[in-house]
């Protein structure tokens, strides 16, 4: 494709529809106003990247450099408007890497973390990154090093996602005090008009007195509903959170396995243990995190602690059916017909 083709392909087909704005933008929730305007935005700036991959004038040949400048060029415009997602600075990353470019892939994750502090994806990629890194000393000294190099791309996820939690507490907690201040102040309304029509009138009147009493009624059991409905909206969210911070210490725990094994909590090398140990003491962990840590001390080292794991879990969660069904998975493994 000659250049002038390339560009009248470029600006009727590929760009017609890009939004170069240079204000990046929320992506907003999916089914709430502006979700579909933002994904088609992803996507257009996707099929823009993906057109310019292709090499449409044909210089990967004859200079690959360039080639690679073009690229980049295209990924770091679409990342001022697409700033806050995440899945484009991983590809951009990925690319990078896939094509040799050590320093611009490491910088597209980290500017990405910057945007992104409480992306999974692109903590994960780069502690994974560093994991991949033979730059280390041998020995203890470089396996302590190693270890706190991995574990600062999933520590600083983790903090966010627990500031994150904490925050959507808050909220939740002024959500339903504001409710119940509107509550109190149309009650003490409603209360302060009975007052005066009563004193107006001189006498006090049955019928209105069992009347007031119903709406009233009738008030309580809405203002319940709508705590409760604040309520539900908000633990969602926060279940939804402490879900992720389950598998980012899942996570963390696997990459201090591969990088330092078992382990020992409390010493200069941790290990997954101590990761493990350090999740329970953060708290809000689900199930499977004591999942994890018994089929890892399991499966990877036949150590029978993982009964132990299973037993605490057991306790701890003792209606959560999945956790229950993968302790008795583990006991017709061990061929244990006899614990409770």
């Amino acid at each position: 494709m000659t250049a002038r083709s390339a560009i009248n392909v470029l600006d009727n087909n590929i760009t017609r529809e890009v939004d170069r704005t240079t204000i990046p933008k929320l992506p907003p929730a999916k089914g709430f106003d502006g979700h579909d305007e933002y994904m088609k935005q992803v996507q257009v700036w996707k099929n823009w990247i993906q057109w310019e991959k292709s090499d449409p004038v044909e210089c990967i040949a004859e200079d690959r450099a360039l080639y690679n400048k073009r690229v980049l060029h295209i990924y770091k415009n679409a990342l001022i408007s697409l700033r806050f997602w995440p899945e484009l600075w991983f590809e951009a990353a990925e690319w990078s890497f896939e094509n040799g470019l050590q320093d611009e892939g490491n910088k597209f994750l980290n500017d990405g973390i910057d945007a992104n502090p409480e992306s999974c994806l692109l903590a994960f990629r780069k502690a994974h990154q560093v994991e991949l890194r033979n730059d280390f000393d041998d020995g203890q000294p470089g396996l302590v090093a190693k270890g706190k190099a991995v574990r600062e791309s999933y520590m600083k996820v983790l903090d966010t996602l627990y500031d994150l939690t904490d925050q959507t507490k808050k909220r939740q907690e002024h959500s339903v005090a504001r409710a119940r201040e509107a509550f109190e102040a149309q009650k003490k309304a409603e209360e302060g008009a009975r007052a005066i029509a009563e004193r107006n009138s001189g006498d006090v009147d049955e019928e209105n007195e069992v009347e007031a009493t119903k709406r009233l009624k009738e008030k309580e059991d809405a203002f319940n509903a709508q705590v409760q409905a604040i309520s539900a909206g908000y633990n969602a969210q926060i279940q939804i959170l402490k879900r992720t911070l389950t598998y980012a210490w899942i996570a963390l725990m696997r990459a201090m396995r591969r990088v330092q094994g078992k382990g020992t909590p409390g010493a200069d090398i941790s290990g997954f243990r101590g990761v493990f140990k350090e999740a329970r003491k953060k708290g809000k962990l689900l199930s499977e995190a004591y999942v994890a840590s018994a089929l890892i001390e399991h499966n990877c080292y036949q150590d029978p602690v993982a009964s132990k794991i299973f037993e605490i879990g057991m306790k701890l969660f003792p209606e959560d059916t999945q956790f229950a069904l993968e302790y008795i998975k583990h006991l017709i493994k061990l061929n244990d017909s006899t614990s409770e």
